[in-house]
């Protein structure tokens, strides 16, 4: 900017470089310019339903302001759509640029969960003596076009099951006595896999808490890990988009997986663990 104003205080026709120079200055300014130069009040309304609500049920705002609101179905419901105004949902968020006044309109569905314990393909990977059993989903698959990785890791209920001979424990939602732990499948119910499809990467480890298991130990983080290395160099694995969740002693997995595998996750997500040592 200084040469110019220089430029403009040298010149021998100062009106007329004056005059550009306040033009060029204008242009160049680095001022937000408003979406909407004649911004008026507007109110953008909700219809309402049985079936969940958004929140605020109504907003007011002046035209080119960004506003947002919350879609939040009923229990045991999911948002299918929100309709109206033009706006766009991520997540449970719906944001709209405000033009006129409208009415946005959700539509909910009640959840019915499937058995997709079918759509896990079984595999091994054995490290030394160890053999370990895991169970994986792939999404549908588009070309040039990567995936996030959720690993998901089970509790001791489920590992203490497996070793009684129940057959993948970890891919039922139900064991039974209210049991329904679905740390896998979960993210495979068909409105979640849906808008958001991932990898599921599913351990199987039978606990019978024997000394010298390898469950409460970095051993098998590390295995884990062998598994999504694999998955990264001949799949479709975003490798900024990995996760790992768990439940129980799957939740102390997941607690302490960045101290043996630092950088890997982009998140986690534990219920139910507490901590445990990793080199104990």
């Amino acid at each position: 900017m200084l040469p110019l104003l220089t430029l403009c205080r040298s010149a021998s026709s100062k009106a007329l470089l004056l005059l550009t120079c306040f033009v060029l200055l204008t242009a160049c300014s680095d001022a937000p310019n408003p979406t909407d130069p004649n911004p008026t009040p507007v109110v953008i309304r909700t219809s309402t339903t049985d079936l969940g609500l958004i929140d605020p049920t109504e907003q007011r705002a002046m035209t080119g302001e960004t506003v947002s609101f919350q879609v939040l179905p009923n229990k045991g419901h999911h948002t299918v759509s929100v309709t109206g105004c033009d706006g766009e949902l991520d997540g449970i968020t719906f944001t709209v640029t405000v033009t006129e006044a409208c009415t946005l309109t959700p539509r909910f569905r009640e959840t019915v969960r499937e058995d997709v314990a079918d759509l896990f393909v079984e595999q091994t990977i054995t490290e030394g003596d160890y053999t370990l059993t895991y169970h994986l989903y792939t999404p549908e698959l588009e070309a040039n076009k990567q995936y996030p990785l959720i690993l998901a890791i089970h509790g001791t209920v489920e590992g203490a099951s497996a070793a009684q001979g129940v057959e993948n424990p970890h891919l039922v939602d139900d064991l039974g006595e209210d049991i329904g732990r679905p740390v896998a499948t979960g993210w495979v119910q068909p409105h979640i896999r849906d808008a958001y499809p991932a990898y599921v990467l599913a351990p199987l480890v039978p606990t019978t808490f024997a000394p010298d298991e390898p469950w409460a130990d970095a051993f098998l983080m590390r295995l884990f890990d062998r598994i999504i290395q694999t998955l990264i160099e001949v799949g479709q694995v975003d490798p900024d988009r990995i996760y790992v969740t768990g439940h129980s002693i799957g939740a102390s997995q997941t607690w302490f997986a960045p101290a043996i595998v630092g950088g890997r996750f982009a998140a986690l997500l534990p219920t139910s663990g507490v901590w445990i040592d990793p080199e104990n």
